[in-house]
């Protein structure tokens, strides 16, 4: 009443049994079939996208009535997410677990289940780290962000010149929030950052722009006419905002005097100063201040003299006087002329002299004078005429 058949069929089998004696046979008994153990699928994949899992395997039995598809948090206790059809060899998960997962598939038929196929896991895309910022000193610039993931491999920061075609800078492991570049960037560049893992990467940060510090205008000049001066100066910068043109008194206390746009390179100061005056320039962004251009001195015109007197003194010469209105001349320059010529300088004299003396002229020749200060701005108008006539 009972038969033990060893080892199992290796297709499905139907079984049925009859007696016999010396003579006859009896009728058939009933037909019961045998399933064998599907044979475990195996080569499982995952291929993971931006909004779904693409699964794959091999299936190796030829009598499953299906599969089921599993799935765990911890690759120790597995749950069945869903039953698929026999000779299924892909699953389309929709959607993206929000932790790392393990996956296993195994094939089932009418009394048995096959083994386990291998443990797949899939690590979702890390988030997009945030709040990037930086911070640019005179040699380097901070990076900061926020990290959004726990699943990250690493950060890779990127560069750009047009904020459209990115290049890597450094690439960074996980769980890091800052980094340092060393050497400022030689002109403007933006800068972002994303995560990755065995998936793929994250979104990109938002975007900084980093300007570095803009480089000193040189060469300033000041030229003085009339009643302003004019200051001229090479702009050496292409990311300036602007330049800060200051002065001061005694070419250690600055304070500004005009704040002008960017790519200027001239600047007119109506209204001469009262008196001597220091001046530099220097140029500004986002970023901070270049240094400072050379220092000009601006010495205001001269007060021109006045009360011009001129008298005959001994045998051919006069004598010249006047008055020295001014406190920063750096000299004074007579002229000459006669009814028969132009004036024409004849003397050169230093500061605060007040008087000169004209010898050798000719006699009963009468002569016109005119004296100005001069200094290195300038000069000073003319003061009056005064006419005298030599003696023998």
């Amino acid at each position: 009443t009972t038969f033990t058949l060893d080892g199992l069929p290796s297709e499905k089998m139907y079984f049925r049994i009859f007696a016999f004696n010396t003579r006859l046979q009896s009728g058939y008994s009933n037909v019961v079939s045998a399933d064998p153990f599907p044979q475990a699928p195996s080569g499982l994949t995952a291929t993971v996208s931006a909004s779904n899992i693409v699964f794959k395997w091999l299936d190796n039995s030829t009598n499953e009535s299906g599969f089921l598809f599993q799935s765990s948090a911890d690759n120790v206790t597995f749950q069945t997410m869903v039953e698929l059809a026999a000779n299924a060899t892909t699953f389309t998960l929709d959607g993206l677990p929000s932790e790392k997962m393990y996956f296993r598939i195994f094939a089932f038929n009418t009394r048995l289940q096959s083994g386990y196929s291998n443990v797949v896991s899939v690590d979702p895309l890390s988030k997009a780290p945030s709040n990037l910022t930086a911070a640019v000193s005179a040699t380097n610039v901070v990076f900061n962000w926020t990290d959004n993931s726990n699943n990250e491999s690493g950060f890779v920061l990127e560069s750009s010149r047009d904020n459209a075609t990115y290049y890597t800078v450094t690439q960074l492991g996980p769980n890091i929030t800052t980094f340092t570049l060393n050497n400022l960037p030689p002109d403007k560049f933006y800068y972002r950052i994303y995560s990755y893992n065995s998936i793929g990467k994250s979104g990109f940060s938002n975007p900084v722009l980093v300007d570095p510090f803009t480089k000193a205008p040189s060469n300033l000049t000041a030229a003085v006419g009339g009643t302003n001066v004019v200051f001229n100066w090479t702009d050496n910068s292409t990311n300036e905002s602007g330049f800060y043109l200051q002065s001061s008194r005694d070419n250690v206390t600055y304070s500004t005097v005009a704040q002008l746009g960017p790519n200027i390179t001239t600047f007119t100061l109506n209204n001469l100063p009262t008196e001597k005056y220091y001046y530099r320039i220097y140029s500004y962004n986002s970023i901070g201040i270049s240094g400072f251009s050379n220092v000009v001195s601006v010495d205001p015109l001269p007060q021109a003299p006045t009360y011009l007197a001129a008298s005959p003194a001994s045998s051919a010469q006069i004598k010249l006087s006047w008055q020295d209105n001014a406190a920063n001349e750096a000299g004074f320059l007579v002229e000459r002329k006669t009814s028969k010529t132009a004036f024409v300088q004849i003397a050169t004299l230093g500061p605060n002299i007040k008087t000169f003396n004209d010898i050798k002229l000719k006699a009963k020749t009468t002569y016109s004078y005119r004296v100005r200060a001069y200094n290195s701005s300038g000069f000073s108008s003319y003061s009056n005429v005064a006419q005298a006539t030599a003696v023998r």
